[in-house]
């Protein structure tokens, strides 16, 4: 989980919930992609290294998985600023309604966008990227 303050910096990135962290999930992605799938500088290489195992890895193995980690982060943080009005207004709802289905969350998202349209847009904000939240 990525929690920025209002100055839009990093605050917290949930690392201490083990092995169903989202961080090492993102981990074990990474590591797949450099030891499993064939995508990484390790060529058409397999093992069985995992998340768990990560500090038993090569350093350039672990400074590549680093690496993607930063990138992945980089990009949610794109994402976050560009829709931050999106996710704000959506947080205030859930805490009034508790539950929303995914159609209401575009639903709202819409609304929130008709309701900006003479505001600067996500994309010209994201430097031409489409940031559209992903539901």
């Amino acid at each position: 989980m990525i929690i920025t303050h209002p100055g839009g910096s990093l605050l917290h990135a949930d690392s201490h919930a083990g092995e169903q962290s989202d961080l090492a999930k993102a981990t074990s992605l990474a590591l797949a992609i450099e030891r499993h799938w064939g995508f990484g500088g390790s060529g058409l290489l397999w093992d069985g290294v995992s998340a768990a195992d990560i500090w038993r890895a090569p350093a350039d193995l672990r400074e590549r998985v680093e690496a993607h980690l930063r990138e992945a982060q980089d990009k949610a943080l794109v994402t976050i600023r560009a829709n931050r009005n999106v996710l704000e207004t959506l947080a205030e709802r859930l805490l009034r309604v508790r539950d929303m289905s995914g159609w209401d969350i575009e639903r709202l998202e819409q609304d929130i966008m008709a309701s900006n349209e003479d505001t600067p847009s996500t994309e010209a904000a994201s430097g031409g990227q489409n940031t559209c939240l992903e539901i």
